[in-house]
């Protein structure tokens, strides 16, 4: 306890109590945390028990209690109470070591001369007593006891300040160690933060030379795939080039080996302690050791589990120090770690390895399809794929084979490495049995990758090239089937590695897949060039219009009908309304797009021509206009109906004298019956062609342009007299003609006499098809602003197929139950015409045997206005 200095002086003192504050300076800076504590706690023992004892002898009296205040770490305060005689007159002080701090308290209690602040030496406690007792040596027997109470105190400090030392000693190798830890575990989270294998042996090598403190310190690691011990690293190489290249090089084997006592502890995960070099001379690592002079060392196997990792070795070769136990303790303890770490490295390197390798394999098959999107030709794309093929595995051959669509026959489509002749069929193109076609007919066959590391003894493989080794056939297929195979060969003794299998098979995919691309371009290519042959041919106008209102396609009979002078492709993405704006087609494309309807058709005059315009909606594509050219029909119809005309008005003439002369023979001659009923006959055939005349006559006439004198008119009023017309002909087949139209039915615009026409037209047909004992109803109701009238029966109906020729001029659809109905086949198409011609629409709804519905609709007064048929 040399240079610690403690205090006790007085605070206050008083008749009956005394109060001691006991101080120790430089305590902080002398005494370590982990023995602070222990050192106050044994000094205010010591303390606590002298001040309850010395007043005693100075008294004739104990004392009544003490009581202790710890004011801080170097602070503490005692107070003492008893019954004094008097009051007094002393001074506390005292400075020294503890021991000295006891006596020099013990003085002062005892009324001697002021010490003042005496350094005390350090002197043996017994010499302090004695003195006591020289100055008490008439002290009573209880006193002497007292007395030797304290110097067995001052003993027990004595022991405890010795005690402190050794502690004091012991906490600096103690520190020593902490510090050899802090290092080795520093170490530590410095080889386990890398992933590199390299980096992690230079820091084992480092931790064992400069943490572990072994003069010298040497590697190997487990080579897994050659299952040897290889060279790892070492703190000291050998200075000649040659002994570094020979570590280098070195390879123990683990398997297939004899017997060797030290690699076969290491491969049992033991720890060994070489002392003399001929504890291994046996070994396969002697030439290595002996080389550099390993003669004492201590080896540990880097152990995961059953498997050895590795094996680090070290010697201290020029301190010539033993390898103490601690530093086998340490090593043992850091060599799981370190292994641990070591196969991090490597599953990372591995990672990083095929991350670099699927990297590499995503830039080339990127730059394959980036090459196959420049061509769709068969030929190239194959030749494009089996380049590739090549050049990832370094084969030397590569042979595409296309098949036939029976899968019995392949053809050489394309090929790399050899001479057209060289191949099996001779050249290419040529039809072989798969049969014949080795390996790869075999891959066809058996719907699988075939890979043979050595054909020499595969009894299908056809050779082409002299020195090949190995070979790999892989489908390709397209939807499902085989359609041809690509064969790659190599003259490398190691044959093909898994990933370049796996690669080739993704070339065969992509062949499949491009040759699937060129097939639809080649047939695409093809109908192109159809239609644009059509385009170019037909006599139509074709134009397409895209949504932006941009021509998309022009047709050269397009470029004459409107005059366009410049070659079709210099009007592509030209404004539509811009490049035809003194033509009827913008006015008729936004008529089209304001109805929003799919498909329209109208009659339209450009220059001197005429044409029927169709327009059709075709979804993602715009508008697609076809104009053919009806000049030629319009002026021959003109014609017909002028002749028609004429002749019909001829033909009145003579069917009136017919007439007349046949009622004067009834009238003037008796006439038996079969007389009556050939004179009737006449009558009911000169009323038919009358009929005819008049209908080819308001044909004729609708067709010149008709104009109607539109006026409101009720519906009511003439569908009454046209049922009251036809009644006769009703009752004579039996037929029941009903009526049932709404009394607030609107009035619409309409010229009389021709809606009567349409009615009559209608109710007679119905009459007329419906068999006897049928019913018929005229009917009619309001809907979205029109007046909508229909003709219902119960009559033989009509099949689907035929209901759009009904509207055509003399068609009468054929059925056996009508076939003695007589017609003209002018009375429905003279229906939609005038129908039409008011603004109104036709239509049918009908079934065999089911009876039909023919319907037509007129606007309401409040729509309608004056219509001209043109």
């Amino acid at each position: 306890m040399n240079g610690v200095q403690i205090a006790l002086e007085p605070v206050r003192v008083t008749a009956s109590s005394a109060t001691l504050r006991w101080r120790s300076t430089a305590l902080q800076a002398k005494l370590g945390p982990a023995y602070r504590d222990e050192f106050l706690r044994a000094t205010r023992l010591f303390i606590r028990t002298l001040l309850t004892y010395v007043p005693v002898l100075l008294k004739k009296q104990p004392v009544a209690s003490v009581s202790e205040t710890i004011l801080n770490d170097d602070q503490t305060e005692w107070q003492m109470y008893w019954q004094p005689e008097g009051s007094p007159n002393v001074i506390f002080s005292g400075v020294g070591g503890v021991g000295s701090a006891a006596l020099a308290a013990g003085a002062a209690l005892a009324g001697l001369a002021p010490l003042g602040f005496v350094a005390l030496l350090p002197v043996s406690v017994g010499v302090g007593v004695d003195a006591y007792r020289h100055f008490h040596r008439r002290t009573q027997e209880h006193e002497q006891a007292l007395l030797e109470q304290v110097e067995f105190s001052q003993l027990q400090y004595l022991e405890l300040s010795t005690a402190y030392s050794s502690l004091r000693t012991s906490e600096t190798t103690h520190e020593q160690q902490v510090q050899d830890l802090e290092a080795m575990r520093e170490a530590l989270l410095s080889i386990a933060s890398s992933f590199d294998q390299k980096q992690v042996v230079d820091g084992l090598v480092n931790m064992l030379t400069q943490v572990l403190r072994f003069d010298r310190a040497l590697v190997l690691l487990r080579d897994r795939d050659e299952n040897t011990l290889v060279m790892g690293g070492i703190s000291h190489p050998p200075n000649d080039p040659q002994d570094m290249m020979r570590l280098n090089m070195l390879q123990i084997l683990l398997e297939g080996r004899r017997q060797d006592s030290l690699v076969d502890e290491w491969l049992a995960g033991n720890p060994v302690l070489i002392s003399q070099p001929s504890a291994y001379l046996g070994s396969a690592l002697n030439s290595m050791l002996a080389l550099l002079e390993f003669n004492t060392f201590y080896s540990v196997p880097l152990m995961l589990g059953n498997e050895m990792l590795g094996v680090v070795i070290g010697d201290n070769q020029f301190t010539r120090l033993p390898i103490s136990p601690e530093s086998r303790s340490l090593l043992d303890a850091v060599a799981t770690n370190v292994a641990i770490t070591l196969e991090n490295a490597r599953l990372y390197h591995l990672q990083d390895e095929q991350l670099r390798k699927n990297v590499e394999e995503m830039r080339i098959t990127e730059q394959v399809d980036r090459e196959m999107s420049d061509t769709l030709e068969f030929s190239l794309v194959l030749e494009l794929l089996l380049d590739w093929a090549l050049r990832f595995t370094g084969a030397r051959l590569a042979i595409a084979m296309l098949l036939t669509e029976d899968n019995a026959y392949g053809y050489v489509a394309a090929f790399y490495g050899c001479q057209e002749e060289d191949l099996p069929s001779g050249q290419r193109g040529v039809l072989l049995p798969l049969e014949k076609a080795g390996i790869a007919g075999q891959a066809v066959i058996q719907r699988r990758t075939m890979v043979v590391n050595d054909i020499s003894r595969d009894p299908h493989y056809i050779p082409v090239l002299h020195d090949m080794v190995a070979q790999v056939s892989v489908p390709i297929t397209r939807r499902r089937r085989v359609v041809g195979v690509m064969n790659i060969e190599t003259d490398k003794a190691s044959g093909f590695t898994r990933d370049q299998v796996n690669f080739i098979q993704r070339l065969a995919n992509r062949a499949g897949v491009a040759l699937e691309n060129a097939r639809l371009y080649t047939e695409t290519r093809l109908e192109r060039e159809k239609l644009q042959a059509v385009l170019t041919t037909t006599q139509d106008a074709v134009i397409v219009v895209d949504h932006a209102s941009k021509i998309s396609l022009i047709n050269p009979a397009a470029l004459r009908a409107f005059a366009l002078s410049a070659p079709a492709e210099q009007y592509i993405e030209q404004s539509f309304e811009q490049t035809l704006a003194n033509s009827p087609l913008p006015d008729l494309l936004a008529k089209v797009r304001g109805d929003a309807a799919s498909s329209f058709s109208a009659q339209v005059t450009v220059g001197q021509r005429e044409y029927t315009a169709g327009v059709v909606h075709v979804p993602l594509v715009g508008h697609t206009f076809i104009l053919h050219d009806v000049t030629v029909f319009r002026e021959v119809d003109r014609l017909k109906s002028e002749l028609v005309s004429t002749v019909s008005h001829d033909l009145k003439n003579p069917l009136s004298v017919m007439k007349g002369y046949a009622e004067m023979l009834d009238m003037t001659q008796t006439l038996n019956e079969k007389g009556k009923n050939y004179v009737q006959r006449i009558h009911t055939a000169i009323d038919g062609m009358r009929q005819l005349i008049d209908d080819l006559l308001d044909v004729a006439k609708i067709e010149s342009g008709l104009h109607l004198e539109l006026k409101p008119l009720h519906l009511t009023p003439l569908v009454d007299r046209v049922v009251d017309d036809l009644a006769l002909r009703a009752e004579q087949k039996n037929i029941m003609v009903n009526k049932a139209l709404p009394a607030d039915l609107p009035s619409v615009m309409g010229e009389e006499d021709r809606l009567r026409q349409v009615i009559t037209n209608l109710v007679s047909n119905a009459i007329k098809y419906t068999l006897p004992g049928g019913s018929v109803w005229v009917e009619g109701r309001v809907e979205a602003g029109y007046a909508r009238l229909q003709v219902r029966d119960t009559g033989v109906g009509i099949a689907a197929e035929d209901q759009d020729r009904v509207w055509d001029r003399f068609e009468r659809v054929a059925n056996i139950k009508t076939a003695d109905v007589e017609g003209s086949g002018l009375g429905l198409p003279i229906v939609k015409m005038l129908v039409e011609a008011h603004g109104g629409a036709v239509g049918l709804e009908s079934a065999p045997d089911q009876g039909s519905n023919f319907w037509f609709t007129l606007p309401l007064t409040t729509e309608a206005t004056p219509k001209f048929l043109t």
